[in-house]
């Protein structure tokens, strides 16, 4: 083994499992510390969680054989450009895959009776040119505004009923239009619309751990077994505890085990951990040497809260798609897995996961408090909750919380290469063409951090594969260039091409 060609990555999660799986391709020796007993971080599951019973109380039962339950569940976007090569790249079959047709939406239970599902709403003409309007605007335009500061400076808003993308795209995150940035909304549209007329997402048929995180282990240390320079060490239970930089641009991390500490330096050192948990790192000596861990001070995270309820048995009547909640105010939405893995299908009971993406009021709760609370708001719209339940799973995920995209926070981020010359980061806050916090975002940034390491320490590998996200068609683009002299003229004809996308994919 090439002393040279050995590398270490900081956090397991997604973005620190790409990063391995890149560098043991290209015959490195990886060490990949752990700070939990698993893998997988906020894309992962728990096989053995605490369960809470009907009334909101601890249950002392497990988890059944086999099933495990995710974070929160997710679903991939067909811009999920990086992670859908991903799945290629370890094995993942159709049959692991379904393909989500549309969202529904699930109003209120009236006189104690769940209410039928319904399509969701279509985007009013309003939305569709707020939409078209955002999408035209130059990054200059869009970078200091909220999402909520641009909507009410147009000239279709009507202060009386105010305009909102909340719903149209926003449950999918943890911030609300008064928040978010209108420079991070509009990258979503530009990487989502132009797949908007084909299925728009798929959602795995098993846990994130059976279908995604393991197939990726297996698949890195496959690479290190094929290749006889190469290796893969993987460590739990290890935490960074600290960074230094020499006066020559060097950085030592130092780990903390269950043995004891040890530090590493002169080798490449990829830091994937959450920037709550990396800028609290933060010295005298890295704020001269490192500023953009200083500076991750300025960016917030929020919880996206989660949970998984069982039941006694089959509750009839529920979709294969996802659906939401209507005028709920925490964002509540929903989805029925025992229709789609195969080990809760054929147990023949209903098991619906929720995520409430507003979720900050949720962080003064404890376990019991916080199930009772989504039993009672779930139960609005569902009235067998908590009557039939069996068991549930609750994720507050307060000490887990993710990025968000606040307006003005671009410039805070770092980029994956840093002043030190073996020091990079990988992890869905850094700067990344897909902006806002996600899976896709995680992927790209791992495959970001790998090729910043193949580039400074051997640059005779072959390139790793980042794909771009994909792009509006060039007579939209046309369009963008249009609006800096006539945008009235520009913001018609983008709405009709939008018009035209919608309608192609049944959403008006």
């Amino acid at each position: 083994m090439a002393e040279d060609k050995r590398a270490v990555v900081v956090g397991g999660g997604l973005a620190g499992m790409v990063v391995s799986l890149e560098l043991v391709k290209r015959g490195y020796h990886i060490d990949l510390f752990e700070a939990s007993c698993r893998l997988g971080g906020k894309a992962g599951s728990d096989a053995d969680p605490q369960l809470f019973d009907r009334h909101g109380e601890p249950d002392p039962r497990h988890l059944p054989e086999g099933v495990e339950s995710d974070h929160g569940y997710h679903v991939f976007p067909k811009w999920y450009t990086n992670m859908r090569a991903l799945w290629q790249d370890i094995g993942l079959s159709a049959e692991q895959v379904y393909e989500g047709d549309h969202y529904l939406d699930l109003p209120p239970a009236a006189g104690g009776v769940r209410q039928p599902f319904r399509r969701e709403q279509s985007a009013s003409l309003t939305q569709l040119q707020s939409i078209c309007d955002l999408l035209l605007q130059p990054d200059a335009a869009v970078k200091d505004l909220t999402l909520q500061a641009f909507l009410q400076s147009r000239d279709y808003f009507n202060p009386q009923r105010p305009l909102s993308l909340n719903d149209f795209i926003l449950n999918a995150l943890t911030i609300g239009d008064a928040d978010i940035s209108s420079y991070a909304v509009r990258n979503v549209f530009d990487q989502w619309l132009p797949v908007f007329a084909d299925k728009n997402w798929d959602a795995l048929r098993g846990s994130l751990d059976e279908i995604l995180i393991q197939p990726l282990l297996r698949s890195i240390e496959r690479w290190a077994a094929a290749d006889g320079d190469g290796g893969f060490a993987l460590h739990y239970n290890h935490r960074l505890i600290g960074l230094r930089v020499s006066d020559k641009g060097i950085t030592q991390a130092t780990i903390e085990g269950p043995s004891g500490t040890e530090s590493f330096s002169n080798l490449p050192i990829v830091v994937c951990i959450p920037q709550e948990v990396l800028r609290e790192l933060a010295t005298s000596e890295l704020y001269e040497r490192v500023p953009q861990i200083a500076r991750l001070h300025h960016l917030r995270s929020n919880p996206f809260s989660a949970i998984d309820i069982h039941f006694d048995g089959e509750l009839p009547g529920f979709p294969d798609e996802h659906f939401t909640l209507t005028d709920n105010p925490y964002g509540i939405t929903g989805f029925d897995i025992s229709r789609h893995w195969p080990r809760l299908k054929a147990a023949g009971r209903t098991v619906l996961q929720f995520v409430a993406a507003r979720s900050v009021d949720f962080q003064g709760l404890d376990g019991g408090g916080f199930v009772r609370k989504m039993y009672h708001e779930i139960g609005k719209h569902i009235p067998e909750i908590p009557q039939r339940v069996d068991f549930c799973v609750p994720h507050i995920n307060v000490e887990v919380p993710l990025f968000v995209n606040d307006v003005g926070t671009w410039k805070y981020r770092p980029e994956t290469t840093t002043p030190s010359e073996n020091l990079f980061f990988a992890s869905d806050y850094v700067k990344n063409a897909t902006d806002v916090t996600s899976m896709e975002g995680a992927v790209r940034t791992g495959l970001m951090g790998a090729e910043a390491v193949r580039a400074a320490f051997s640059p005779q590998d072959p390139p790793v594969t980042i794909r771009e996200p994909v792009s509006m068609p060039q007579a939209f683009e046309q369009l963008r260039q249009m609006a800096g002299d006539d945008p009235v003229e520009a913001r018609l004809r983008a709405l009709g091409w939008l018009f035209g996308q919608l309608k192609a994919a049944g959403r008006i």
